[in-house]
């Protein structure tokens, strides 16, 4: 089975989320000029905000707010799935870095909140962390989310492995680190053993120079392709019978005599 993944880099005017609303659907308006065809729409992190935690708290919302009834409005006019980049999500008593799943329908299919916090520039102290890692089934396609610095974290990615098909990372990544975010997504996809689809912001932010250079991989951790540091989209197929084919292969290669010496390094106390 065939999907086809596009990923919409954004330069957000800071706190201005009308505004990129009106980007966003610019952007969409270029790609369905091509006459091509989306199943699955991926934004980056707080694409309508940018980069601003100071301004968090001001900007929060639940799930009646105007982030989400804009998305479910464009997903059902334009008929295509969207994982919505992220957003301040009010939770109760606490407030969240999530990311909301929506339906090609305008339902709101559920949220992965974001686990691993930026403590460096303040998102721990404004935001509260998620504890649940996230995998949904797209009509037969399993995608698994990461926001941004979770990228860092291998052991969500090893939860992730072998599980889903396409594995998303939405981010607000600076340009100033942007080396570490091409090879941690390409690691990611070699450990997966899937395709990866990284989604960054790009251009001026308040404070930081966003990275850009949203990348597309396949389970082979080859680069299919990726965008540098300016709006744009990238499209491309996930191929959920190439993903299977790759890892019988891989796996297979993997002698069971490797595998005895790995397991008896490991209780040798050697990797621990």
């Amino acid at each position: 089975m065939k999907k086809n993944i596009l990923q919409i880099q954004i330069n957000p005017v800071s706190c201005k989320p009308d505004l990129n609303f009106e980007g966003l659907e610019k952007i969409f308006a270029g790609f369905k000029s091509t006459e091509r065809r989306a199943d699955l729409i991926i934004l980056p992190e707080f694409w309508s905000l940018g980069w601003t935690p100071e301004k968090f708290k001001e900007f929060a919302e639940d799930e009646n707010g105007k982030t989400i009834n804009f998305l479910k409005d464009f997903a059902f006019e334009n008929n295509v799935s969207i994982i919505g980049g992220t957003m301040v999500r009010k939770v109760e008593n606490e407030l969240r870095n999530s990311c909301p799943i929506i339906s090609s329908s305008g339902n709101l299919l559920g949220f992965y909140d974001k686990i691993h916090l930026f403590a460096f520039d303040m998102e721990d102290k404004v935001l509260n962390a998620g504890d649940e890692p996230c995998i949904f089934n797209l009509d037969g396609l399993k995608v698994a989310l990461s926001v941004c610095y979770d990228l860092r974290f291998p052991r969500l990615f090893e939860h992730y492995t072998e599980k889903a098909d396409l594995i998303v990372n939405m981010a607000a990544w600076p340009k100033v680190r942007i080396k570490d975010y091409i090879t941690l997504t390409t690691a990611r996809a070699l450990e997966g053993q899937a395709y990866f689809a990284g989604v960054n912001l790009c251009g001026m932010g308040d404070k930081v120079e966003y990275g850009g250079n949203s990348i597309f991989i396949n389970p082979y951790g080859e680069v299919i392709s990726s965008l540098k540091n300016a709006e744009g989209y990238i499209l491309n197929s996930v191929d959920t019978e190439f993903v299977a084919h790759t890892r019988e292969k891989v796996n297979h290669a993997i002698s069971r005599k490797e595998i005895k010496k790995e397991v008896k390094i490991l209780n040798s106390g050697v990797m621990k």
